[in-house]
């Protein structure tokens, strides 16, 4: 069985007819491919997550068929990149518009004996008292 390991390690075996076959002991890429893209690419794999016949073979990293295997992203975000022109697994950097800049206001509640005091950012014009309901005071 093939195990997960950096050092590749495949043999060559005799069969029927003088022919060869190579065997597989030991590697650490594979070709892999993005179905809802149809996008196929060498990667390297990480890690062996999880195996439906025995969890075994999960603890001792063996790559057989059907077992699932965590694979390294960046071959497929270069395609996406290359063939969309979208980076993708990347936050957006957020730029707060005309109108989050207008609500960015400095309140302050100060809560004292029959007092309450709310102090804004002197940008701010319009106020009504209307505009805030002070629930739960102690």
């Amino acid at each position: 069985m093939t195990k997960l390991s950096s050092n590749k390690t495949v043999r060559k075996i005799r069969v029927r007819g003088g022919n060869l076959k190579f065997r597989a002991l030991r590697l650490d890429t594979g070709n892999y491919s993005w179905g809802s893209e149809a996008a196929t690419q060498k990667a390297r794999i990480l890690d062996v997550v999880y195996n439906a016949s025995n969890n075994e073979l999960v603890r001792t990293q063996t790559l057989v068929k059907s077992a699932i295997v965590q694979v390294d992203a960046a071959p497929f975000r270069q395609w996406y990149s290359q063939h969309y022109g979208v980076d993708i697994g990347r936050k957006k950097k957020v730029v707060p518009g005309k109108k989050e800049a207008e609500v960015l206001l400095i309140i302050r509640f100060v809560i004292s004996v029959d007092i309450i005091e709310i102090l804004f950012h002197p940008s701010v014009r319009n106020f009504t008292h209307s505009n805030f309901y002070i629930h739960d005071c102690y």
